[in-house]
């Protein structure tokens, strides 16, 4: 009997034994348990934070590269009419180099013509000129052979006169 009851009360130890270690098992599945859904819970807290702050980075690099295009778009517009500017100004230069030009052109030729117009005219003096100039050498030269011939013919009676 006593054998028996050793085996029972060891069977009623180890059957305590056994409920208490699954009792202490259960517990530590209840804590596992309780641990992975708080893991669980943190992990998709810190996911959602992630989230948000790449969503707030991500809205605050659109933000700046809206802004950044917005200025580009409008540097580009001011360029653009400082460029319309530009052309605007040089069609101007170029319509009044062109009159200019043409100024510049038309007061050359009349300088040129009225050049051409003086040479004319002083041709004309100079051959007006020559001209008299021929004339009264012919004159010259006709009333010097006119007076050597009167000295020729003086000289000619002064001898009859002195010869008699």
């Amino acid at each position: 009997v006593s054998t028996q009851s050793t085996w029972g009360l060891e069977r009623e130890r180890n059957i305590q034994q056994v409920q208490r270690l699954e009792n202490e098992l259960q517990i530590l599945r209840d804590r596992l348990i309780e641990r992975d859904n708080q893991t669980r819970i943190e992990i998709e807290e810190e996911r959602t934070r992630t989230i948000q702050n790449m969503e707030t980075i991500r809205k605050k690099l659109m933000d700046q590269a809206m802004q950044e295009h917005d200025k580009l778009r409008q540097d580009t517009k001011r360029t653009e009419k400082e460029l319309d500017e530009i052309k605007i100004q040089l069609h101007k230069e170029r319509i009044l180099w062109e009159h200019t030009k043409s100024e510049l052109d038309r007061k050359l030729n009349s300088m040129v013509d009225h050049t051409k117009l003086e040479k004319n005219q002083y041709e004309l003096k100079l051959r007006t000129i020559q001209n008299e100039y021929n004339n009264l050498k012919e004159q010259y030269d006709e009333q010097t052979d006119d007076l050597r011939k009167l000295q020729n013919t003086l000289l000619i009676y002064q001898r009859k006169s002195y010869s008699r």
